[in-house]
């Protein structure tokens, strides 16, 4: 008989994104984010992270490094001109060929506070 061949894992990798919320008080100021990567199936591509939904207009996102091996530093500069409130936001990371794409999720919260 025809030995089976045993099925290669496919190429993946998760996102995880911690804290999963950070308060930045009403005059504004940055929300620091640890993004880990977490790769399976001997995925070894560079994973490109962008922020794709979810911040106010105003803010900036940078990740540090991007793109990243196994995490990065995603920093969010929140003006004193985003209005309080909470805000949802989703990370996007895709890389590898074939693409694989996964996204995480985290809130932004803009304090009323001083």
């Amino acid at each position: 008989p025809t030995p089976t061949p045993t099925p290669t894992p496919a190429q993946d990798f998760s996102l995880t994104i911690s804290p999963a919320s950070v308060t930045v008080n009403r005059a504004g100021g940055t929300a620091v984010y640890a993004v880990t990567i977490t790769r399976s199936g001997g995925f070894s591509a560079g994973v490109n992270l962008s922020v794709t939904s979810g911040l106010p207009s105003g803010t900036t996102s940078t990740f540090s490094p991007n793109p990243a091996t196994n995490s990065s530093t995603l920093n969010i500069s929140v003006p004193s001109s985003v209005a309080h409130g909470t805000y949802a936001f989703t990370v996007t990371g895709n890389g590898g060929s074939p693409t694989v794409t996964r996204t995480a999720t985290a809130n932004l919260v803009k304090s009323q506070a001083k």
